[in-house]
């Protein structure tokens, strides 16, 4: 399997319709907006920086986790 980004494997993912579609959750250093954007044009669900500030990363998984239900 050829190696790809998050951006390209959230893609393919996405794409992929025989599947219940997945929670995922942006985890980069890339700080900048535009990168905040593709992601969630992609179809992320959310988007965390690095470091990891553990409160946002808590407010995440509470979301995806009540979004799941």
């Amino acid at each position: 399997m050829p190696r790809m980004g998050g951006i390209e494997a959230t893609q393919a993912i996405r794409n992929m319709s025989s599947i219940e579609q997945p929670i995922i959750i942006a985890l980069t250093a890339n700080v900048l907006p535009e990168e905040k954007e593709n992601c969630f044009r992609a179809g992320m669900n959310d988007y965390l920086s690095k470091p990891i500030v553990k409160q946002a990363l808590f407010i995440a998984l509470r979301n995806a986790l009540a979004s799941s239900l």
